[in-house]
């Protein structure tokens, strides 16, 4: 390892110290905007009161200088039929604005409310698992029935085969060699394979 680079113990700890700062801002973000929403809802609500109470004095104004401007007896004709109008026009208005603030309130608390989490599959856990399983074993019978076989068996064959052969000419430590390593692999030796024994 050179001077320059890190253990992967420092470099872990030093990005998780960095996820965990990042992790801290986004908090304090989001705690900011969902005041910054309160405080926009409390305001817009307070704006929707202000308008109502206004379009209502309104109302209220237009109908005290209508009943001035009318005589006290009662509207017949053409005026009755224009104060009719006038208060179905004003009627609709109210309700026009009163169903605005309902839907500008609405909007704002979907505005305010937490996003909606996704829930998880319920058996992914061994889907995965199953899928791992499979994929495994595919691999292992694709390399064992891929893999070339390197003329290792052939070698092994031929060797033990001369050496079962020429046993008795070798010397007996290399003959306790040989019967070392077949009897620590649990194979028959070559001495005892001899033709006669």
């Amino acid at each position: 390892m050179t001077g320059a680079e890190k253990p992967p113990q420092i470099v872990m700890k030093e990005g998780l110290e960095i996820i965990v700062e990042n992790g801290r801002a986004t908090a304090e973000l989001a705690s900011s905007i969902h005041t910054t929403l309160i405080r926009t809802d409390e305001k817009v609500a307070k704006i929707l009161e202000q308008q109502q109470d206004a379009a209502r004095e309104t109302v209220a104004a237009l109908a005290s200088k209508l009943a001035t401007m009318i005589p006290t007896a009662p509207p017949s004709g053409d005026m009755a039929l224009l104060l009719a109008d006038c208060r179905d026009t004003i009627t609709e208005g109210i309700g026009a604005l009163h169903s605005q603030s309902a839907d500008v309130l609405h909007a704002l608390q979907i505005l305010q409310a937490p996003p909606a989490k996704v829930p998880p599959p319920k058996y992914s856990w061994w889907v995965t698992g199953v899928a791992g399983l499979v994929a495994g074993l595919v691999l292992m019978g694709a390399t064992w029935w891929v893999w070339p076989d390197g003329g290792y068996r052939a070698f092994i064959v031929g060797l033990d085969a001369a050496l079962v052969k020429h046993y008795p000419q070798l010397p007996s430590a290399v003959q306790d060699a040989v019967t070392a390593v077949y009897g620590r692999h649990q194979f028959q030796t070559p001495g005892s394979r001899q033709k006669g024994k």
